[in-house]
């Protein structure tokens, strides 16, 4: 059914409060940059990652309070433009330069979570046959996993493959999830839980290299660590064995 708008998921809500902290920028966009070989028809694939928004509701829907509810508001169009900006001769394989065209093409802006866009793309044009397509999404609308979809979408529409209507929408989940949180499943294991972790519990003390600063800041780095083929199949055959996710056996 057709609504004004619709209740949030909890990880939303969770995602529209932390936005809301101060010095937060872009800690939860989720960025991408990557290397497309050849030559590049920019209408095409303009119009393709427009067919990809419009298939998606999640890519046209901000956030809103009501009677002090967070909830969604699914948009009924949203067409975006690639920024377009052509590199320097000879300077395109550096990543420092790129790094610098790709925040002169907006990359970083902060997004207004109650309107469109909550996406931003663009393409850096290398040479003739190298560019380099950008994408910036805000997490409350997009994960690490819809990436992987969203350029293989992109890529038919690109080639003129036909996508088909999805059965189901994100709303569609968000509105069955909140309807579960007050079944008496839930209302069981709310139970469980408050039993189990009644009366006074302790204070995780984890070891840090420094002191935790008394007042929270968005400072940080990425350390990158390869492992080889095998390591990476023994991660994942643990993970299935415990029935848990990869990144639950790295983080732990």
């Amino acid at each position: 059914d057709k609504r004004e708008w619709y209740p949030a998921s909890m990880a939303q809500k969770a995602m529209y409060i932390l936005s809301q902290a101060d010095g937060i920028g872009a800690s939860y966009h989720v960025t991408i940059a990557n290397r497309l070989q050849g030559p590049l028809d920019m209408k095409r694939l303009e119009k393709a990652m427009n067919v990809v928004i419009a298939r998606h509701e999640a890519l046209r829907t901000v956030f809103d309070l009501v009677d002090g509810e967070i909830v969604q508001r699914i948009l009924p169009h949203l067409e975006i433009k690639l920024s377009y900006i052509e590199a320097e001769p000879d300077q395109g394989q550096d990543k420092a330069y790129a790094q610098s065209l790709l925040l002169k093409a907006g990359l970083g802006q902060a997004f207004d979570l109650s309107a469109l866009p909550l996406l931003r793309a663009g393409v850096v044009k290398l040479s003739k046959q190298e560019h380099l397509l950008f994408i910036e999404v805000h997490h409350i609308v997009f994960d690490g996993m819809s990436l992987e979809f969203f350029f293989k979408e992109t890529a038919l529409a690109y080639d003129g493959n036909p996508l088909p209507a999805l059965l189901y929408q994100y709303k569609d989940y968000a509105v069955w999830h909140n309807q579960f949180l007050h079944s008496p499943a839930v209302e069981k294991q709310e139970r469980f839980w408050l039993e189990s972790l009644e009366g006074e519990l302790p204070t995780l003390q984890l070891t840090s290299d420094y002191v935790r600063p008394a007042q929270q800041t968005f400072e940080g780095d990425r350390l990158y660590r390869y492992v080889d083929e095998e390591l990476t199949c023994q991660l994942k055959k643990l993970a299935e064995q415990h029935k848990v996710s990869l990144y639950m056996v790295l983080l732990s």
